[in-house]
């Protein structure tokens, strides 16, 4: 009967590695104790070591590729085994898992959504309610614009949004020198976006460097030191 040979979690804080070498090809006859890869961890480069005889049926993962914890990463069997029909039956296994995943994160959302929590927390409904209502009353608050008759009238003729104009009289209130000022600004700023800038032509390149496990492990950590 087919092994599945699967990634070991070498270590406390691993969460995948990295095949470093294969030592045994495809076709191989391996026995209990055989050094099958090298594989690099956040920590070191360890050896894999297969616990069953047989034959080398399959590689999962090629050298340099990372593979999680618990990942199919090669099948030892009896020569002649048919690999497809394992690798279908592993697909099939990991497809009701995910399946399963959905399901039960699908019950979790409907559970978290639904009536019963309002029901047992009548608290939230009130909430909800009050939060309405404070939306509802500064919208109309900020709908609301103080200014005097001849600042509206002024700010239409020149076709101004009075809504982006910062009032300098009493409690906020727009005044016709703050139109004209807004103007007078307006056209400042349009003359000064009509200068035109030099055009810098420039290539950008770069060179991408495979990242060691370890050297992963140091950014993550270095990471979660600085943000949390």
């Amino acid at each position: 009967m087919a092994e599945i040979i699967r990634m070991p979690k070498m270590s406390d804080t691993m969460e995948e590695g990295v095949i470093a070498g294969w030592l045994k090809k495809v076709g191989d006859e391996i026995k209990s104790g055989d050094i099958l890869a090298e594989v690099e961890t956040d920590k070191a480069t360890m050896e894999l070591e297969s616990y069953d005889d047989g034959f080398l049926l399959h590689i999962g993962v090629e050298k340099g590729a990372s593979v999680p914890v618990d990942g199919v990463i090669a099948i030892i069997g009896e020569k002649g085994e048919d690999v497809d029909e394992i690798l279908s039956s592993l697909n099939d296994k990991e497809e009701v898992k995910e399946e399963v995943k959905e399901e039960v994160k699908e019950e979790v959302k409907e559970l978290k959504n639904s009536d019963q929590i309002l029901k047992e927390n009548p608290e939230i409904e009130e909430i909800k309610k009050e939060k309405i209502i404070q939306e509802v009353t500064e919208s109309s608050d900020s709908d609301r614009i103080k200014a005097s008759p001849l600042a509206k009238k002024l700010a239409k003729e020149k076709n101004i949004d009075i809504k982006s104009v910062i009032g300098t009289g009493d409690g906020g209130r727009i005044t016709k020198t703050d139109i004209e000022n807004y103007s007078d600004e307006k056209i400042k700023n349009s003359s000064q976006q009509n200068i035109e800038l030099p055009q810098i032509h420039s290539k950008e390149s770069y060179e991408e460097i495979p990242v060691t496990q370890m050297r992963k492990t140091i950014s993550k950590r270095l990471s979660e030191s600085k943000f949390t």
